[in-house]
């Protein structure tokens, strides 16, 4: 049977960068079916996350965990850009590219003549892609942890006012990732219908608070301070709150309007809450919550996890077990549209959270 080749089959990429967010962009092309070339310092011993292992990797690997999860399918090249052979390999290799991506700063990209004029100057219908920490100081080290504090993100989260809470993985790099991928797919549209490269340019930062969405949105609209970070949404109850069962496992309701939170009454076999005008709607749950959350906290304490996820099907209430990563991995396996490969005898989740169904 006849197979149709992947949608970036024949597109060429350099990829000039180290850490996560750039290396993400050229996973994702990789497996789109490009052909990513990652070249990486010879002089440094290669892009830094090499090296970024936990106490129960192996210490003598070649690799890390973190590395390979999104520098897997790609090509690898260390290469010293101030010898002049190795520079001139790079030139040819970008002489053939359709895409280059960097994280260079300025100064590096100037001392290296790998900006955009000098990409564009070796292959003019080049799309390039550049991201930094930020756009505004982009000389200025950044990483993820740090963005996270500056963004708001480390605020949002805090467990009281003293005490901001960093997310416990590198988010703002994946979102700026997803950002970028955006931004390369529109930029191949608009070469093949303009027959012209251009220029990406985008920032850890600005990343971050775009992120930010309603949250931000509510406080730019009503100049009104953050509140102090809990599971339950500031505007819907109940919405987030965990809760035990009988047999000690964790819930988490989302209830978005009326009709699913009369079918968490049935449930918890509660339905008198109903009736109570404090509970008709969304608003007036929202006004009392705590006793709200009080009353629900007891219900689910008289049910087992078993009957808790099978009526919440039944009666159509989104609710959601608590899994730790092990338990996630192993329950949804069947269902994950993202599946499963084996790279070097070690299984990994692709990046490719849908599929594709070509006529």
């Amino acid at each position: 049977m006849k197979t149709n080749p992947k949608p970036l089959h024949g597109i060429r990429v350099i990829e000039l960068a180290s850490v996560l967010a750039g290396p993400s962009v050229g996973f994702f092309l990789a497996e789109l079916g490009a052909e990513v070339l990652k070249i990486e310092s010879l002089k440094n011993g290669g892009d830094i996350t090499r090296n970024w292992k936990t106490s129960k990797e192996d210490p003598n690997a070649e690799f890390s965990d973190y590395y390979w999860s999104v520098n897997r399918f790609k090509s690898h090249l260390k290469l010293n850009l101030k010898n002049a052979k190795d520079f001139s390999s790079l030139k040819t290799y970008i002489k053939s590219a359709d895409i280059v991506l960097s994280n260079l700063s300025p100064k590096q990209e100037q001392q290296l003549k790998l900006s955009y004029k000098h990409i564009k100057a070796l292959k003019p219908h080049c799309i390039f892609v550049s991201v930094r920490g930020f756009l505004n100081t982009p000389e200025r080290p950044a990483f993820d942890a740090l963005i996270q504090a500056e963004s708001g993100w480390m605020w949002l989260n805090r467990k009281s006012d003293k005490h901001p809470q960093k997310l416990p993985i590198a988010l703002i790099d994946i979102m700026c990732g997803h950002h970028l991928k955006q931004a390369v797919l529109l930029a191949l549209l608009h070469r093949y219908k303009y027959k012209r490269g251009c220029e990406i340019r985008a920032s850890l930062l600005d990343s971050a608070i775009s992120s930010l969405n309603h949250s931000a949105y509510s406080i730019l609209q009503h100049r009104g301070a953050e509140p102090i970070n809990t599971n339950q949404h500031a505007s819907i109850a109940p919405y987030g709150g965990c809760y035990l069962s009988k047999d000690l496992k964790w819930f988490i309701p989302a209830i978005g309007n009326d009709f699913q939170f009369i079918h968490l009454c049935k449930l918890l076999k509660c339905v008198s809450l109903t009736k109570q005008a404090r509970f008709k709607t969304n608003i007036l749950r929202v006004k009392h919550r705590k006793s709200l959350d009080k009353i629900i906290k007891a219900r689910f304490l008289k049910f087992k996890a078993p009957y808790i996820t099978q009526k919440a099907l039944e009666l159509y209430v989104p609710i959601g077990q608590v899994y730790t990563v092990q338990e996630a991995l192993q329950n949804h396996q069947p269902s994950l549209a993202i599946g499963y490969e084996s790279v070097n005898k070690i299984s990994y989740i692709t990046s490719l959270p849908f599929s594709i169904r070509y006529e």
